[in-house]
């Protein structure tokens, strides 16, 4: 055999080998994109802070705030023009109108509270003091607000209604913060309130 036969069948296994390696690379490459691409859909859809992060994003896209509350804050010596000062991007519609919790509110709606996708947020006022606020959020989420609310507030408190209800209270600021225990019924709304003490 001569010198250029055996250079010849040395070098085919060589370009064969190469060939092996760049297939190797492109599909190796096919499957780093392919992850890059699929792995923020797969977060968002699977995922329960992918889906809270969706939602509070589309909130927003509708022109929605975020609303940030730290209920050790919150205090009967509130006034409206203070709540303004606190939250000068909301849009509150205020109103003289007659409730349990006072003679006027202001209420907006927003796209989340504490990161916590939800739908409004109204504050109760008499005598130009706060008595209460709501906070309507979206039923979904109902485990984790009251999970941030432990880690914000400590354990809840569980005072019952009737023997298969009841609500959750945490002492906060210069009041309490109630909303119904784990397993909302279809009739009762997704909400939570901050009720000023008496007196």
């Amino acid at each position: 055999m001569t010198s250029a036969a055996r250079r010849s069948t040395m070098q085919r296994p060589i370009i064969a080998n190469e060939d092996i390696l760049m297939e190797f690379k492109k599909l190796a490459k096919r499957i780093f994109w392919t992850g890059v691409l699929l792995f923020p859909f797969f977060w968002l859809v699977f995922t329960d802070e992918g889906q809270r992060f969706g939602d509070v994003l589309l909130l927003k896209l509708t022109g929605r705030e975020e609303v940030r509350i730290n209920f050790d804050e919150l205090y009967p010596s509130i006034t409206e023009p203070q709540l303004r000062q606190v939250w000068p991007d909301l849009e509150f519609e205020c109103r003289d109108q007659a409730s349990a919790f006072g003679s006027r509110l202001c209420a907006t709606d927003i796209a989340a509270f504490n990161k916590i996708p939800s739908r409004y947020v109204t504050f109760f006022f008499a005598d130009e003091r706060l008595r209460a606020m709501k906070i309507g959020y979206q039923r979904a989420y109902h485990g984790a607000i009251t999970n941030h609310l432990d880690g914000m507030l400590g354990a809840a408190m569980v005072s019952s209604r009737t023997d298969d209800d009841g609500v959750y209270q945490w002492r906060a600021g210069g009041g309490i913060v109630v909303m119904p225990q784990e397993k909302l019924g279809k009739n009762d709304e997704p909400a939570l309130l901050w009720l000023a003490k008496a007196g």
